[in-house]
């Protein structure tokens, strides 16, 4: 896996005539993520998830800070490819399942009940049935005046005016409502281009490497893994003691830090296909769970 990664990050094309398509820095990507999962058994591993941080931080990616709500723009059909985007699967709202047809995201049909009500902020109603859902206990996990929340549907109306919440959990629905891709279009399929890699992940697996190989964030690159880290806290938050007083108290320990960082990745990442692979990077899959 490593030498395929190693060489496509040296051969593949540096730019793609059409977005999605693959190049070295998306290679780069997934050889900095490839290291920091095997760092702990393969010696120089943490360093090269570093170096490929390196090769990437040239300017060409940043967080996408546009607007009121930017975490929540950021996966908007107006807002393809912006400057956070390394890769994604490149959607069409005309695509309507067929696969002669383009990609199209089915996500919010799969996290939808089928017996939501159509109005706002679901103008084409319910999916096909809840298979994709946020469980209450990740709900409470995060802080409050967190941004990153407002991709969250805590409730809703069914087909009959009722109002499903928290106390219908389990019977009516099976958690809440990731709705990160929403009905932008009145089509059963949406054209939001899918994330694979983005700035944000990059910046939480280098804070990640760096305390791994430095033993916490207080040696050379110390400071950098800590702003790596506030920076994708910044974007959630308006409240500055809610950012620089967490960092802060987050960077005492190897432990603390590492604890922090992969808190960050839950809030950051949900409904993205992260967390297991995290839990599981860290040996903490089973205490989690």
């Amino acid at each position: 896996i490593t030498d395929d990664l190693e060489f496509a990050a040296k051969n593949a094309p540096e730019t793609a005539p059409d977005l999605g398509r693959y190049t070295r820095d998306y290679a780069r990507f997934c050889l900095m993520k490839h290291c920091l999962n095997e760092g702990e058994h393969m010696e120089g591993y943490y360093q090269r998830a570093m170096d490929m941080y390196n090769e990437l931080n040239t300017g060409k990616y940043d967080l996408f800070k546009t607007g009121s709500t930017p975490y929540v723009d950021l996966f908007k059909n107006a807002n393809k490819f912006n400057k956070e985007m390394i890769m994604a699967v490149s959607c069409s709202p005309a695509a309507d399942g067929n696969p002669k047809h383009g990609n199209a995201n089915p996500f919010l049909m799969w996290a939808l009940p089928s017996d939501v009500a159509k109005g706002d902020p679901f103008p084409m109603g319910g999916g096909w049935f809840q298979a994709f859902s946020m469980d209450k206990k990740y709900y409470d996990a995060f802080e409050s005046n967190d941004g990153r929340l407002k991709t969250i549907v805590t409730s809703y109306k069914d087909k009959n005016g009722v109002v499903i919440n928290k106390d219908n959990l389990g019977v009516r629905w099976n958690g809440y409502i990731i709705n990160k891709f929403p009905q932008e279009t009145m089509t059963t399929f949406q054209g939001t281009d899918i994330p694979l890699a983005r700035w944000a992940d990059v910046l939480l697996m280098y804070a990640e490497a760096v305390n791994e190989l430095e033993d916490g964030v207080s040696g050379t690159n110390g400071a950098k893994a800590i702003e790596a880290l506030r920076q994708v806290r910044a974007r959630a938050f308006t409240n500055s003691d809610k950012i620089d007083a967490y960092i802060a108290s987050a960077s005492g320990s190897k432990t603390d830090f590492l604890k922090a960082v992969l808190n960050e990745r839950k809030w950051e990442f949900a409904g993205e296909n992260m967390r297991w692979k995290d839990l599981v990077r860290n040996n903490l899959y089973g205490e989690v769970l």
